[in-house]
């Protein structure tokens, strides 16, 4: 064997050995992807499922990262920043003793960052409805076209025994001389038992709106007639991504809601009843067309 074969030779078995067979070896087309590790598509509330597409995980908001932008603690105490308005309204404060501060942390490409964190005695009663709401001129219930919204919240440090809702609030102008305000409330979570309004315990009928099931209450406070969609069997819908307006739309084709009836505000907030907890929500926007 001349010296050139010789270590052409050694040279193979070296490859061989370190490489391993050339059949082990894959191409990208043929590597698989374990597919039960993808995440599955979040559920989005009560719209239908949108088409999932991969994007870069965000880190979970933590209060604790970053400085708010303001801290409100007094009653009805406000604030008008980059087109929300952020309301601490303890409309209810006088119903138990407690507190209750509301913070922004930021209003960016994801829409509002915002907690509000109270404690409240016992007396069943709503103490308060901290809230964001999207100002925009008073609008026919007939011109209205959409309401696009998206809402991802949690609550923290929910003492047991807590009371307690989170909803969106929409209240009309007064209809006609000296007549009520008309409020729609979507709940999107009953914790603790919490109830809407109703002349009765009953709903007037349960409902599907946008594939999601809703108990459809009526009441009669002051000055109000009041209309609250409830998730039924104690649904609760953190990761909310849809349309206000089939609600505003439904109560207009059941003749419950007039179509010349202004709406004048809508809200996302939460309305404690009693205990206490830390209210986070991690990214809220609303539009009004």
């Amino acid at each position: 064997m001349s010296r050139t074969t010789f270590v052409l030779f050694h040279a193979l078995i070296f490859a061989a050995a370190f490489f391993g067979p050339l059949s082990a070896i894959q191409s990208p087309d043929s590597i698989q992807t374990d597919r039960s590790q993808l995440a599955s598509p979040p559920y989005l509330g009560d719209s239908k499922m949108q088409s999932y597409r991969h994007r870069p995980i965000r880190k979970p908001f933590s209060r604790a990262s970053r400085q708010p932008v303001a801290i409100l603690c007094q009653r009805y105490q406000d604030l008008p920043y980059k087109g929300y308005h952020i309301y601490n309204n303890l409309w209810g404060e006088d119903k138990g003793q407690g507190k209750q501060c509301t913070s922004l942390y930021d209003v960016g490409r994801n829409g509002v960052i915002w907690s509000s964190e109270w404690t409240c005695s016992r007396s069943g009663q709503v103490k308060s409805y901290a809230n964001v709401q999207r100002p925009f001129q008073s609008i026919f219930i007939n011109d209205l076209r959409t309401i696009p919204t998206h809402w991802s919240w949690r609550y923290d440090k929910l003492q047991k025994g807590t009371v307690a809702n989170v909803a969106y609030d929409m209240m009309t102008e007064p209809y006609g001389t000296n007549g009520p305000k008309y409020e729609i409330m979507i709940w999107l979570a009953s914790i603790g038992g919490a109830g809407p309004i109703s002349k009765t315990s009953d709903p007037l009928r349960t409902v599907q709106i946008s594939g999601t099931y809703f108990d459809l209450y009526e009441g009669f406070p002051k000055g109000l007639i009041t209309y609250s969609f409830v998730p039924v069997k104690g649904g609760y819908l953190q990761e909310f991504q849809g349309n206000l307006f089939p609600f505003l739309l439904y109560l207009k084709q059941h003749n419950l809601l007039p179509g010349d009836a202004k709406l004048a505000t809508i809200g996302a907030g939460t309305e404690p009843f009693e205990g206490s907890g830390t209210f986070v929500t991690t990214s809220l926007s609303i539009d009004i067309k």
